[in-house]
């Protein structure tokens, strides 16, 4: 369940695997099969989990949307935030701690005066079961 929710949040993973599948059938099932759990996810509005935010943490980093869901607390989150934004090199997608699977996305592609480009933000996401933090990252 938890491939399928990351899936529901990252289309295009989604879509990588479809291309690189040898036959349509199995990629029409991949997306029935998300269509499907879109579908019946919003049905039971009471006991769908909501986001919570919660305070900045202390950081040189631009965090923001610092949010927590499905009896997540903050104190933890805020650990796996430390861990997934600065406790390793590079990219994290997917990285793991704590048992939870991390994934970056990066966004907000500019181009600068020399012609290169660069990100001007990062969404991660970390999921524990039915936990889930997430936060975005701002690069100035």
């Amino acid at each position: 369940m938890d491939r399928l929710l990351f899936l529901l949040h990252y289309p295009s993973a989604a879509a990588g695997i479809c291309s690189n599948m040898r036959t349509g059938t199995a990629c029409v099932f991949l997306g029935v099969s998300l269509l499907a759990a879109a579908s019946s996810c919003g049905n039971d509005v009471s006991r769908a989990a909501k986001w919570h935010s919660c305070p900045r943490p202390p950081s040189a980093a631009d965090i923001r949307q610092f949010r927590v869901k499905s009896n997540q607390t903050c104190a933890r989150a805020k650990r796996v935030l430390g861990h997934t934004a600065f406790g390793h090199e590079g990219m994290c997608g997917p990285c793991h701690y704590l048992g939870f699977t991390c994934t970056q996305r990066a966004g907000g592609l500019k181009r600068n005066s020399f012609g290169r480009s660069y990100y001007t933000y990062e969404d991660d996401l970390c999921v524990r079961g039915p936990r889930r933090a997430a936060w975005r990252i701002v690069y100035h």
